[in-house]
């Protein structure tokens, strides 16, 4: 069996990705390196099978929740590493492979200081939410790359389709008990990602807010089985 099964989520990212994949099979030829095209207008596919890559794709776009549920769901590792495809290390993956184990989830926690203002407020907002509604501090709620066991992964029963995926797992994984691991990463922002592009899309902003609302909300109303969480 594969032990660890990486995850690429990808979205036009035809740029980055070759040597995303590339740096990924020079870490370890043991990985399997799946990479979910998520509906990209550019050649992102075809890049990412000219390196090596198993390619699954959406023919139209489906959000980044979506692509990690379907590269879970072809995964045959027994761990499976999920990362961006641009911005971190995957020579880091086995810092967090390290620290694997069932019912365990390791994080890749970002330095906040080098993270855009916008990112902070979102994790800011999140870890302040999914305290208020576990009871338990998260660290860096947003990370894009972390280790899970695919066991673990399927008992969470993840809905989200888009960028909320990763606040949901957190709080799943708060909520029922797993012991959660943060390894420090480096991260590599390229220039143009800050407050501009941060809240361009209000649409986004606003529902992220909104579904943060909801698992505070859906925590606290869980006695009187009032509230659920929906697929966005």
């Amino acid at each position: 069996m594969v032990k660890a099964s990486v995850i690429v989520p990808a979205y036009n990212e035809e740029k980055d990705i070759s040597d995303t994949v590339r740096r990924i099979k020079r870490v370890s030829k043991e990985y399997e390196v799946i990479v979910v095209d998520d509906g990209s207008s550019d050649r992102t596919k075809e890049k990412a099978a000219e390196a090596g890559a198993t390619v699954i794709s959406h023919p139209e776009n489906r959000g980044k929740g979506a692509a990690m549920r379907t590269g879970a769901s072809h995964a045959k590792g027994r761990f499976l590493v999920f990362i961006d495809a641009s911005q971190f290390h995957p020579e880091q993956i086995p810092l967090l492979l390290e620290k694997a184990g069932s019912g365990t989830l390791v994080v890749g926690k970002r330095p906040f200081r080098v993270m855009h203002f916008g990112r902070r407020i979102n994790n800011i907002l999140s870890i302040l939410s999914l305290f208020l509604a576990t009871g338990r501090l998260a660290r860096d709620v947003l990370s894009g790359f972390f280790v899970i066991s695919k066991k673990d992964w399927n008992s969470l029963g993840l809905k989200q389709d888009r960028f909320q995926i990763e606040a949901e797992m957190n709080y799943k994984a708060l909520s029922k008990g797993m012991k959660i691991v943060y390894v420090p990463v480096k991260v590599d922002y390229p220039p143009g990602l800050g407050l501009h592009r941060q809240f361009t899309n209000i649409k986004q902003v606003l529902s992220q807010v909104t579904f943060l609302s909801r698992l505070v909300l859906q925590s606290w109303a869980k006695p009187f089985k009032i509230l659920s969480l929906k697929k966005r």
